[in-house]
């Protein structure tokens, strides 16, 4: 039987994690080939990692809401990784959005070209983003033991 896996957070944060890189490396590839739709792909993989953002985003906040009293220096870091995490997720959105429109809005010409670097490069930010998120909260874990059981 399937069961929802408690904490969630840590269980679904790698997908958008993983999705939103590949999207981004597909985005600035797109802009040196029209082989293998890999526009329509960087457009697909940067709207599941948004999704996925979303949800993770959700799912860190209420995972927040679980781990009791921290040191100071952790809780800092969490309200950091927090905040983060939000603009992670609302650039992965904005990338998302370009991404479909640069990938299956009829554009031509030049217009098509400013919708595959301005997704490209909003991407590539997103991808920055999304490291240093990954590694505040890999620090969280590591480094200060948030949402480790004791058990």
């Amino acid at each position: 039987m399937f069961q929802i896996p408690e904490p969630l957070h840590p269980a679904i944060v790698h997908f958008p994690i993983v999705l939103l890189l590949i999207g981004a490396g597909g985005a600035v590839v797109s802009l040196f080939t029209e082989r293998w739709c890999v526009r329509k792909w960087a457009a697909i993989a940067l709207l599941l990692g948004a999704l996925g953002a979303v949800v993770a985003t959700w799912s860190g906040n209420n995972a927040k809401e679980t781990v009791g009293v921290l040191a100071e220096s952790a809780e800092t870091l969490l309200d950091h990784h927090e905040e983060l995490a939000e603009t992670t997720r609302n650039i992965a959105i904005v990338a998302a959005i370009l991404g479909l429109v640069a990938a299956f809005a009829n554009l031509r010409g030049m217009l098509l070209r400013i919708a595959r670097v301005t997704t490209a490069v909003v991407s590539l930010v997103c991808m920055y983003y999304v490291v240093q998120t990954a590694h505040m909260g890999g620090q969280l874990v590591y480094k200060h033991g948030v949402g480790l059981s004791s058990s």
